[in-house]
C-alpha cells in the first residue's frame, strides 16, 4: 500500500502502518544493543562480548543467549561496533565485527596507560555486510594483548551515553 500526497508530482510514499511478508514494518530490521555494566575480560583471549541490554529490536533479531543478531530480511547492513576500554599496563587493543564466527571488520589501537588522562581508549569500526535474512548472523568480539590483569570493557551511564555498544540497520533490501 502507497499513500500519495497531492501536489507531489506523482511521487508516492511506502505506508509506514505496512509489514511485509516476515512482519518487519516497511522491510527495516534495525537494533541497537549495549552493555548494562562494565565487564572484565582476559587478556590474551578472544571474547565475544557479552551485550546484554536492545536499545532498539522491534523485528527480534538478537540472540541473547549466544550473543548473536540474525537478521529477519535478506539485505545488506550497516554494522556499527564501538567499544570503550581500560586497563592500567600497556596493552593493545582489537574489536571485531563477526559474519558466521569470521571477522569482517576490525578495529585495532595500541595503548599506554594513563592515554586521555583516563586509560580509557574508544574503537569504533563501521562496515557493509551482506546477510541472507536466515542463517547468517553477526558477532561482536573483543581481544587484549599485552599487559597483565584484566581488561575492562566500559558500559557508560545515562549521564555520559553508553560507551560499548551495536548498532545494525538494513540498507537496501535483497
Amino acid at each position: 500500500m502507497t499513500t500519495k500526497i497531492s501536489g507531489d508530482n506523482g511521487i508516492e510514499f511506502p505506508d509506514a502502518t505496512q509489514q511485509d511478508t516476515r512482519g518487519v514494518p516497511n522491510g527495516r530490521d534495525y537494533a541497537q544493543g549495549y552493555l548494562t555494566s562494565n565487564v572484565n575480560i582476559n587478556p590474551d583471549v578472544i571474547t565475544t562480548i557479552p551485550f546484554n541490554a536492545m536499545q532498539f529490536d522491534p523485528s527480534g533479531m538478537w540472540d541473547n543467549t549466544n550473543k548473536r543478531l540474525t537478521p529477519k530480511a535478506p539485505g545488506l547492513y550497516s554494522v556499527t561496533l564501538t567499544v570503550t576500554s581500560s586497563h592500567p599496563d600497556q596493552f593493545a587493543m582489537i574489536t571485531a565485527i563477526q559474519k558466521n564466527g569470521v571477522g569482517v571488520a576490525r578495529v585495532q589501537r595500541n595503548h599506554h596507560a594513563g592515554d586521555n588522562g583516563l586509560g580509557l581508549i574508544t574503537l569504533t569500526g563501521t562496515v557493509l555486510v551482506e546477510l541472507n535474512g536466515d542463517t547468517d548472523y553477526l558477532g561482536f568480539t573483543a581481544y587484549g594483548a599485552g599487559g597483565s590483569g584484566q581488561i575492562t570493557l566500559h558500559s557508560g551511564t545515562s549521564e555520559d551515553g553508553l560507551q560499548t555498544l551495536f548498532s545494525v540497520y538494513l540498507v537496501r533490501a535483497l
